[in-house]
């Protein structure tokens, strides 16, 4: 039986973007971006080799899915009796290709559709569960465009904020009256900001391919959740303050 290589080459669709395309590679491979951004820096990348023709079809459609340019290659296979008996070098962390199955085998459900929650939704998340819902919501987002390491930092960062801003407000004198916007606006203000600026081109990029938005009402409903960690930790704080 013929056996084929899968050929990843390094020429943007013209319908695509390049942070569409890093985007698409990241969520079909599971690579970081470091890792995309070496692959994409080569002019052709084998992904794929020793599969029968259907395979490496498959293959093929789902690169192009993504924004590149692919082929499908013969491969070069000497007859039996000229391949010298060699042992296979141990592929160290520092040398291993950017493209390294099975850590990152293409499979037709990681091109599935998603849906990116809007910014409006960061929003909403943030009002009714704080800093902490807003960064859940950016997680979300963040996973589901195959950034797997920003949303780990983001994830951490919300955490923190959100414990620190806790602190901060148990500190506050009990006979001073601050109103509670005073507490809640600028928590909104500065995720929505964030959201913005790191979100908001991958969200209109989306959508401008005829991706859906998540419900808001799935938002309020991680924003509610949220706030039950939070009111636990408050709580918590003022326990530890008495």
């Amino acid at each position: 039986m013929s056996q084929f290589k899968v050929v990843l080459q390094n020429a943007i669709s013209e319908e695509y973007s390049q942070l569409e395309v890093k985007q698409n590679l990241a969520r079909l491979l599971k690579i970081s971006d470091q890792k995309i951004e070496k692959l994409l820096s080569k002019p052709e990348t084998t992904v794929k080799k020793g599969v029968d023709s259907d395979i490496a079809e498959k293959y093929k459609k789902l690169i192009e899915r993504c924004g590149l340019s692919c082929e499908i290659r013969p491969m070069d296979i000497p007859p039996e009796k000229d391949i010298p008996e060699t042992h296979p070098p141990q592929e160290s962390e520092s040398n291993a290709s950017v493209y390294a199955p099975p850590k990152a085998e293409l499979s037709p459900e990681a091109s599935k559709p998603y849906k990116l929650y809007s910014i409006e939704g960061v929003g909403i998340a943030t009002f009714f569960g704080s800093i902490l819902a807003g960064g859940i919501i950016m997680w979300i987002n963040l996973r589901r465009l195959g950034r797997f390491e920003s949303a780990r930092k983001t994830i951490l960062y919300s955490i923190l904020a959100t414990i620190l801003f806790l602190f901060g407000i148990m500190m506050i004198p009990q006979d001073i009256n601050i109103p509670n916007m005073l507490f809640t606006v600028p928590q909104i203000f500065a995720m929505v900001m964030i959201a913005k600026s790191q979100q908001k081109d991958s969200i209109d990029a989306h959508k401008n391919k005829g991706g859906e938005i998540a419900s808001n009402w799935k938002a309020f409903g991680i924003g509610l959740l949220s706030a039950i960690p939070v009111f636990a930790g408050i709580f918590l704080i003022a326990m530890v303050l008495m």
